[in-house]
């Protein structure tokens, strides 16, 4: 049995001066969900946080990341790049991205670069 087979969630985090990445995992039978919640920023300077904190989870293939962009307060076009690529990373192997709760200003930076017609936005 590996921690990931007990059905109570698990928290963890990754920190750089700017970006806070919570990251909890919840298992559902054979279903696995990711919930992330990012505090801060996303930019060039820190978005090596969440990539690094994704990474670490890829082997698990979950079904489902929900990405919670309420505290998010700017992306910048790295950051957009990241989240893409997570999308696309999650497709390959059956899983889907969900992004969450967008603050106003990501929400508009999300449509004006056309992001939110690839990928699920809440």
């Amino acid at each position: 049995m590996t921690e990931l087979d007990n059905p109570r969630p698990r928290t963890w985090s990754w920190h750089s001066p700017i970006l806070r990445v919570v990251v909890s995992a919840d298992r559902n039978g054979a279903s696995l969900r990711y919930d992330v919640r990012l505090v801060g920023e996303l930019d060039l300077a820190s978005v090596g946080s969440l990539t690094d904190a994704l990474e670490a989870l890829r082997d698990e293939r979950p079904e489902l990341v929900v990405i919670d962009l309420s505290e998010m307060r700017f992306v910048d076009a790295r950051g957009l790049s990241a989240l893409v690529d997570i999308d696309r990373d999650l497709r390959a192997v059956g899983g889907s991205l969900v992004l969450a709760r967008p603050d106003p200003h990501v929400r508009r930076v999300l449509t004006l670069t056309a992001v939110d017609t690839q990928i699920d936005v809440r």
